[in-house]
């Protein structure tokens, strides 16, 4: 018996297959990524909507127009006209920040598809250092750079969020008890993959705590340091976008290692 069409058969159901659950895989991812962005956004704005809207009340109360809520009335007394509305200010020009970071971070895990440019390192990191300069000043900070590789194709914005952050997050958590030393490098393997990494001495995470929570949204692990635990989950969604990956190692008093793993060597230079 000639079993040739049936064993074409069954090699192309094998292949449908594993297509099929492949493309079952991608759309869970998807629902997870979703999922994960809706709640996003329903902690961050949840806050600051009802903040918003109890200080509306003290204000019509204040002004006269109401008298509903007890503890509107209690917060009336405390507050100043002017106050309240520096208050409602404040909470929401936090509030539109939250959301641009949210909705940016939306479009990037919907949008994977992104224009590349021809990035130079060099001027990439002078541009940051110059954003952070304010930052740097007056605090013993030192910047060293060995870069390797000196271009890279990639979407520029992406790779200055990548570079500001990962700098930023240095100063922010530096040792308050001996010089700041930063090391920016760059690197290829043999394969054509491209390394950046940012290295500092500063005050370290414990990973034995925190290793499965430093990448996600809104983790502080540092307490006074003016954090909002957005910047790591940001720049490795665009990192993971573009078929990349982000990791760290670090020691609690003795700093630091960030190392971005950049996608496919065909979209380097």
């Amino acid at each position: 018996m000639d079993i040739s069409a049936r064993k074409a058969l069954t090699h192309e159901l094998r292949t449908k297959n594993v297509e099929l659950s492949s493309t079952q895989n991608k759309l869970l991812s998807k629902v997870k990524e979703l999922e994960e962005i809706s709640h996003a956004i329903a902690h961050n704005l949840r806050g600051p909507s009802k903040n918003i809207n109890l200080l509306t009340k003290v204000l019509l109360v204040k002004c006269g127009v109401s008298s509903d809520l007890e503890e509107a009335n209690v917060l009336a007394e405390t507050f100043t006209i002017d106050e309240l509305a520096s208050l409602l200010d404040t909470i929401g020009i936090s509030m539109t920040n939250n959301l641009e970071t949210l909705l940016n971070i939306a479009e990037i895990r919907l949008n994977r598809e992104l224009p590349l440019d021809e990035c130079d390192f060099e001027s990439t990191i002078n541009g940051v250092i110059g954003q952070l300069t304010g930052d740097i000043l007056g605090k013993n900070i030192t910047i060293q750079r060995k870069l390797d590789v000196t271009k890279i194709h990639y979407p520029l914005p992406y790779l200055e969020s990548i570079l500001y952050n990962l700098v930023s997050n240095s100063i922010k958590y530096r040792s308050l008890v001996a010089a700041t030393q930063i090391q920016i490098k760059s690197s290829r393997d043999e394969e054509g993959i491209i390394t950046l990494q940012v290295s500092d001495n500063g005050v370290g995470i414990d990973m034995d705590k925190f290793g499965d929570k430093v990448f996600k949204l809104n983790q502080v692990f540092h307490q006074g340091r003016d954090s909002k635990g957005v910047g790591l989950y940001l720049i490795k969604t665009q990192i993971e976008a573009l078929g990349g990956s982000i990791h760290v190692e670090s020691k609690v008093n003795e700093g630091s290692t960030f190392t971005v793993i950049f996608g496919n060597p065909g979209e380097v230079a």
